[in-house]
């Protein structure tokens, strides 16, 4: 027996999801030859009104189908099942229009890829553009980059002569070092000798300071003997024998204080 319904489907989102061609395909599968169905607003809800018309049996599986299972992405909140008097077309006729409606929907979609696709191409041509750019900087940083390796390398080479010479130096440095070491060692030996030279010079200086002091006694003693010779030639009358004998004395007492200054000073 043939039976007509029609199932009120209402969600958050059951518009625009590919809802109508499932319903379409799965009521083919479950041989339904009659059915149509087309979105709408239900009580300020997304909608989508099914017809459908077939065998008993064949309606309350397709029902039951419906009931417990969605399109991928599809939020369904509720599912109201009822019957219908009105006439149904036929699926495949629907599966046409349905086919004819989503190719009318897909030519927007296609000019704006298209026109997406222009904007795309214009914007590829400006990467390219700086692209180009990008690799002509890229090039004189290249080079840039060189010229300063050369130099740095450049660099190198005088650190390494600079490195060189320095070791030179310390080298130098180090003979200088060695030879004012030397030099220290032979002052130190020259302070020494002078120091034994001072004081030789100044055993000496008190030597000299013996003999002059008995120089200044000898040079009293001859200025006694000068003025006892005085005396004798003032005194005439005396006896010259006497005076001969006290003379002679006294010139053997001038022998020995010589004698004895010259054993002091010696």
């Amino acid at each position: 027996m043939m039976k007509s319904v029609e199932l009120i489907i209402k969600g958050e989102k059951v518009n625009n999801v590919g809802y109508r061609p499932f319903l379409l395909l799965n009521a083919l599968t479950h041989e339904i030859e009659k059915l149509y169905a087309f979105n709408a607003i239900a009580g300020g809800q997304e909608a989508v009104i099914l017809r459908a018309e077939g065998e008993d049996e064949h309606i309350a599986s397709y029902i039951e189908f419906v009931k417990s299972s969605y399109p991928p992405h599809a939020k369904v909140g509720s599912i109201e099942v009822k019957d219908f008097n009105g006439h149904v077309g036929d699926a495949y006729k629907y599966a046409q229009i349905l086919q004819l409606e989503q190719m009318y929907k897909a030519i927007p979609a296609i000019i704006s890829i298209d026109n997406k696709q222009d904007a795309m191409l214009e914007k590829q041509d400006i990467m390219i553009e700086k692209q180009d750019a990008t690799i002509s900087i890229l090039k004189e940083v290249r080079e840039d980059t060189s010229a300063m390796l050369e130099k740095q390398d450049a660099m190198l080479e005088k650190q390494d002569a600079m490195l060189e010479k320095q070791d030179a130096t310390i080298s130098i440095l180090e003979e200088v070092r060695e030879d004012t070491s030397a030099m220290l060692e032979k002052q130190d030996a020259t302070i020494s000798i002078l120091e034994e030279v001072r004081e030789d010079t100044s055993a000496m200086l008190e030597k000299q300071d013996a003999t002059i002091s008995i120089l200044e006694e000898v040079r009293e003693d001859t200025s006694a003997i000068k003025a006892d010779i005085s005396c004798l030639r003032k005194d005439a009358s005396e006896s010259l024998y006497e005076k001969y004998e006290q003379l002679c004395q006294e010139i053997a007492e001038i022998k020995a204080t010589l004698s004895e200054i010259k054993a002091r000073a010696a």
